[in-house]
This record gives structure tokens, sequence and C-alpha cells, in this order.
């Protein structure tokens, strides 16, 4: 192990992929302003500095508790950073380092370095720029998965560790994200299997090995943070609320025309669901829990559209050229 570790210090290929995305980390973050992408991100941030009430606090609401605990030791001993954005840097950081390096064992080093380059330009980038913990989570997921592919392809013990703790990293900052990045690689790595000559039981037994490892790990995680939550009443109702608050601003209100007779009967004005729309919520006796899951019961589950798709494509493309 301690030759294995030695041998990573002293590795060309990752000391010059390790270089150079540091570098341009540090110099996208002195001569631009990090920003948050969302508002959610700014208040997460201010939970987990402690700007809420008297001290860090852990309960994240979209992240995992343990990952808020973890944010919280950081800041109680190095207080002072935003730990809830210096960890997001770091984490991507090493993210993209790890990418790019198990792509540089099955391409030439020159067009590894290229496509590295090509990544910044394409989003990651922005993602240094404008901060966003979901986009955060995606790209250790996937970074996570990748490092597994790859340690159990050239049965890489350290890489296999690294991969499931950035994939765990991943899903305690937004368990979603794993949950959409999981089918795809398993699809992969099952497929990775299969060769000209049949099945390779070797690699597909420590698919599976890794693989019941992780899950364990993130289901310890998801039992730990659901009974923390349901020990603090307070906290498990913000979450239920929060819930509610997000399916209808996030996604739409009832409009008042449709639903005019509905809004009457519960007390509801028109200006009500223009203050409502508006996230103005400071009225809590009226935009209570209650109020606000009877008006997104009324809400028609929504129908598969692909109409998004040329569109996306296309605002895609701009953006890339």
């Amino acid at each position: 192990m301690n030759r294995k570790l030695k041998g990573l210090f002293t590795n060309k290929k990752l000391l010059f992929l390790s270089t150079i995305n540091i570098m341009l980390v540090l110099i996208v973050l002195y001569f631009f302003c990090p920003l948050y992408e969302e508002n959610d991100d700014f208040g997460i941030s201010c939970i987990a500095s402690g700007l809420y009430g008297t001290e860090y606090m852990q309960y994240l609401i979209y992240s995992n508790i343990i990952y808020g605990y973890f944010l919280k030791v950081f800041g109680l001993i190095f207080s002072g950073g935003n730990w809830y954005v210096i960890m997001q840097y770091l984490l991507l950081t090493v993210s993209v380092i790890a990418i790019f390096y198990c792509f540089s064992f099955r391409f030439p080093f020159h067009i590894v370095v290229c496509a590295n380059m090509l990544f910044w330009y394409m989003g990651f980038l922005q993602q240094i720029r404008r901060i966003q913990f979901t986009r955060t989570a995606s790209v250790l997921c996937i970074a996570g998965f990748v490092l597994i592919w790859h340690g159990v392809s050239l049965s890489k013990r350290i890489a296999n560790i690294l991969g499931i703790v950035l994939i765990v990293f991943g899903s305690s900052i937004r368990l979603d994200c794993f949950f959409s990045v999981f089918p795809f690689f398993i699809v992969l790595f099952f497929f990775l299997c299969f060769s000209k000559e049949g099945v390779q039981r070797q690699i597909f037994q420590r698919y599976l090995k890794v693989l019941f490892i992780l899950l364990c790990v993130i289901g310890l995680f998801i039992a730990v943070n659901h009974i923390c939550y349901f020990q603090n009443e307070d906290w498990a109702d913000y979450k239920r609320y929060n819930a509610v608050r997000g399916e209808l601003l996030d996604c739409g209100l009832p409009g008042w025309a449709d639903y005019r007779e509905k809004y009457e009967a519960i007390g509801y004005t028109e200006n009500d669901i223009r203050i409502l729309g508006g996230w103005i919520l400071e009225d809590n006796k009226k935009f209570d829990y209650e109020h606000l899951s009877e008006i997104a019961s009324w809400k028609q589950k929504p129908k598969f559209d692909t109409s998004w798709i040329p569109l996306y494509l296309k605002d895609f493309f701009q953006f890339a050229i």
C-alpha cells in the first residue's frame, strides 16, 4: 500500500493533470467572484455557516445530515471560512483530476489533456464560477463511478476506495443525483463485463463486491439521516413544509382563473396567490403546511413531453460554439 501511495505522488501524468486543474481553479477564483447559482445554495450555505442562529448547523435540508456534521466539524476547527463552498471546490477539483487520470490509462495522454481543457470550456468553468450543489453532486457521482470502473477493470484498490468515497459525498450532497447516475453506470458496468470470449467472471465479481459495499454505505447514511431528522421534530416539519413549497413554487402554482372557487374556499384571494407566487412566505398562518398541501393536491400530474429536447440541444450547441 505504501509503495502504491508513493507511486501516486511520483506519477508524472497525475502530477501534470493535478497541476493544470488546480491552477485553473485558482485562476478562476482569483479573476471571478464566486456566485451562488440558486437561492437554495445561498440558504444552505447560511445554515452550514451558522448565520441562522448562534452555531454551525448540520441540518442542510437537501443534504445528508452526516455531511452536515462533516462541514460543522471543519467550521468549528477552521472558523471564519465558508466550508459549504470550500468543500465543494475541493471535491470538484479532486473529481475532475480523477476522471481524466483514469482516462489516461485508456487513451493517449495528449488527447486526455485536450479533453480535460474541452471539459472546462464546455461547462466546468461555469460550475466553478457559479456553485450549485446539485451539479456538484452529479460530478462527484460520475467521477466516483469512473474510478470504480478503472479500479475494478485494472484491479486498483485505491481507485475503488476513492470512487466509493466520492460517490458517498455526492449522494450525501444530493441523493437524487446518485439515483440519476446509478442506472446508467450499472448498465455500462455489466456491458463491460462481457467480451468476445464471454463473461469476465473475475471482473464481474469485483463489480458486485464494490457495488455491494457502496450500496451498504449509502443505505447506512440514508438511515442515519432519517433517524436524526425524525428525532428533531422542528426540522422534520420544516423538511415537509419545504418539500411542498418546492413542489408549488418550483413547478408553478395552479392558476387563479381555473381554481378560483377552490382558492376562495380556503380563504385565499388573488392577491394572496400573487404574494405566494413571489416567494413571500412570511405569513405563516396563511401559507402554512396544510394550505400549501391542499393547493398542491389540485395540480395534475405532468405528462411526459419531449418537445424540450430540440430546444435543449439548440441551446447547448450555441453555448459550445
